[in-house]
């Protein structure tokens, strides 16, 4: 059977927000009682059959946000989310299992797993009460991640970030978002050092020199004698991005 993205029933801080969402099952004795549980929290349309080879009930198909894996048998299913690792990352994965013991509930839990839910022993309530609280902490996540895809993208406009140390990409920051004002000294100082090193002048000057060597093509550093530097964008930068646009 093909998967169907699934709508959040959850009552949710933002009631705007929607995750999409999978769900995969193993054909046991309790899968009639974990469906109709289920479909308290998500709108069903169509499952995937669980399977430790079947990576395309997971990597297939457009993105998704929860993937809710339901099954007794934990041992099974701690396998296959620690060997498809890679798929699922950045995902809430939501276990729906039962007759659990607080052994098999820690064995996922240990294997990458964010929730498991008895069924037969969780009340509903709890059970939309904790992923409301996982939905939300996943928007608060994925909002800090963009941020930080932002950050790298505005840097890696001025210097290749790859290959570029911590320190390097905080100066150059600071210097992007002052552009095109003067950042001074003693600012280009704290960001180089820490409270245990005193940064000199002249440490200030070769570091800075050895920086300016990094910057991509249209890009240049100015020192302001006495002041400070500035990050200066170069008519060849300027062409760059128009063409861009």
């Amino acid at each position: 059977m093909r998967g169907h993205n699934l709508a959040l029933k959850v009552d949710i801080s933002d009631p705007g927000s929607s995750l999409s969402t999978r769900y995969i099952a193993i054909d046991d004795r309790s899968q009639a009682q974990r469906a109709e549980y289920l479909a308290h929290l998500v709108a069903i349309d169509n499952v995937f059959p669980f399977g430790e080879a079947n990576t395309y009930a997971i990597s297939s198909e457009c993105y998704y946000d929860v993937l809710f894996i339901g099954g007794e048998d934990t041992a099974r299913i701690a396998r296959f989310v620690r060997n498809n690792s890679k798929f699922l990352a950045g995902r809430l994965i939501i276990i729906l299992t039962s007759r659990s013991s607080p052994v098999k509930r820690t064995r996922l839990l240990k294997a990458g797993c964010d929730d498991v839910i008895d069924v037969g022993r969780m009340h509903i309530e709890e059970a939309k009460a904790r992923l409301a609280a996982h939905v939300r902490r996943s928007e608060v996540y994925r909002s800090i991640a963009n941020e930080a895809d932002k950050r790298l993208a505005d840097i890696g406009q001025v210097i290749t970030v790859v290959k570029t140390k911590n320190r390097d990409m905080l100066i150059v920051e600071c210097l992007l978002a002052s552009k095109p004002a003067i950042v001074s000294y003693a600012k280009i100082k704290t960001l180089m050092g820490d409270v245990n090193q005193t940064i000199t002048d002249n440490n200030m000057k070769v570091f800075m020199s050895i920086l300016r060597k990094k910057l991509r093509p249209g890009w240049e550093i100015k020192a302001e004698s006495g002041v400070g530097y500035r990050l200066i964008e170069t008519a060849v930068s300027i062409k760059q991005s128009g063409s861009r646009s």
